[in-house]
């Protein structure tokens, strides 16, 4: 569209009516999957990106299960990063000693996490399909 801004690979359009589908497949918000993505796809993840635990030298990743194991909280697909923790000043940065001082990244994955759940989907489904959408970051959940 002459004049219209492009942000890399995106073009804005003036008919966005292609998408209806999406808006009609997402319900109010009732603290599920089918709040935030559409419903109708035959399966759903949920991806918990990885804490870090860093000296400055080397990092590993942290599992939100190993977070929760640390602070004698049980780790289940509904967690949440703050009641895993503890404390809402861990969203965005502090660190428990010992256990991870990198909170998560929101908004991506570490390609270690996205090759996983790309095997784990090919795993389960080996007929390519077109990418679906996946709740990458949970932490943004009220």
């Amino acid at each position: 569209m002459a004049g219209t801004p492009d942000f890399g690979d995106l073009h804005l359009v003036n008919d966005v009516s292609s998408a209806d589908w999406i808006v009609a497949g997402v319900r109010n918000f009732e603290y599920d999957v089918g709040s935030l993505v559409p419903l109708g796809f035959d399966a759903y993840a949920r991806v918990f990106p990885p804490a870090g635990l860093s000296d400055g030298a080397d990092s590993i990743e942290v599992s939100w299960a190993a977070v929760a194991a640390a602070n004698g909280r049980v780790a289940h697909a509904a967690m949440e990063w703050v009641a895993i923790t503890g404390d809402w000043r861990f969203m965005t940065a502090g660190g428990q000693a010992g256990v991870w001082n990198v909170p998560p990244t929101m908004g991506s994955l570490p390609v270690s996490v996205d090759q996983s759940v790309t095997w784990q989907a090919d795993t389960i489904n080996p007929t390519p399909q077109p990418p679906q959408p996946l709740v990458t970051n949970p932490r943004t959940l009220p």
